[in-house]
Formats: structure tokens, sequence, C-alpha cells
């Protein structure tokens, strides 16, 4: 897998990552209430939208060098802080309700803007006690990076075992099978 270029590295790390679309995010609200200019809110999500998959690649990245140091084992990982996701999405959330909740003295398209934020936070909020509920055992599992581990022969295979135990399409790209 290559590496990330510099840029992604720049844009793609966590903490630019949420403030860019945190940034993106406060820009569609305030062109929605009319403060900002909508070119200014077009550039925002062009390069919230890039961040977004910036971070993706850096994460996918980051996962696989930690399983390719890892050689095989548990690769390191950083020790987890239980709890920081949750915080953060429900700090991120407070923020909206109290945009939302200043906002419901204006006029009905703001009022139509904050029913639907009511309406979709009940909905994750719905969503989040349910994934809970069902416990971890109906769960699926995290794969990693890598999904199947092929344990090693003790000794090579014959060159017919081994021609044999190919699938019908490789057999006839090399020319071995008669069609």
């Amino acid at each position: 897998m290559r590496e990330p270029t510099t840029f992604q590295w720049l844009i793609g790390n966590a903490p630019v990552s949420l403030l860019v679309n945190l940034t993106m995010l406060a820009s569609i609200w305030f062109w929605y209430v009319g403060q900002l200019n909508g070119w200014l809110t077009v550039a925002a999500i062009a390069i919230g939208s890039v961040s977004f998959r910036a971070s993706e690649r850096v994460s996918r990245y980051s996962a696989w060098k930690r399983e390719w140091d890892g050689g095989g084992g548990r690769g390191f990982r950083l020790p987890r802080i239980p709890g920081l996701k949750y915080a953060t999405v429900f700090a991120v959330w407070l923020a909206f309700a109290a945009m939302a909740l200043d906002g419901a003295d204006d006029g009905g398209a703001v009022q139509i803007a904050v029913a639907l934020f009511w309406i979709a936070a009940v909905v994750m909020i719905g969503t989040m006690l349910f994934r809970l509920g069902r416990g971890p055992l109906s769960r699926g599992r995290a794969g990693g990076v890598v999904a199947v581990c092929v344990s090693a022969n003790i000794r090579s295979p014959s060159v017919s075992g081994a021609i044999s135990s190919l699938p019908a399409y490789c057999k006839r790209l090399i020319g071995f099978a008669s069609s």
C-alpha cells in the first residue's frame, strides 16, 4: 500500500479533519441563516469532502501499517480512552442543539431546520440505544486489514500438485488446460 501524500497527511489527520469538517458544517449553517456567501459555503463543502477522503486514506494506511509492523501478530495500538468518541459526538451535538434553540424564534425556514435537527437527534439517539441494546454477541467482529490467514506448509507442493490446485481460468491463462 502506498503512503498518503504530504497534503493528505496534513489535512487527513484527525484534529485537522475534525476542525475542517466542523467549519464546513458551520458554514452550511451560516449560509442557511443568511449570514454567509454561497460561494464560501461551496468552497467549504469542497475542502471538507477532500479532508474527509484524506482522513479515510490516512486511517486505512495507518491500520495497514500497524498490521504490517505487527508481523501478523497483534500490532501496536494506542491505548483507547473509554467513551472519547461518545463524549466528542455529544459535545458537537450540544453545540448544534444550542444553535437550534437560539434559532427557534426566527422565521419559518429556520424553524423547519430546527425541527429537522430535533427529528434527526431523536433518530440518532434511538439508533444508538438500539445498537447498545443488541449486546456484544450479536455485533459483528471488527475485521482488521488482514482478513484471512493461511498456515504455511511444512514443505513445498510438487509442481503437478500446485498446477492441479489452480482454478480453471488460471490453468487456461498459463496454457495447462485443454479447451
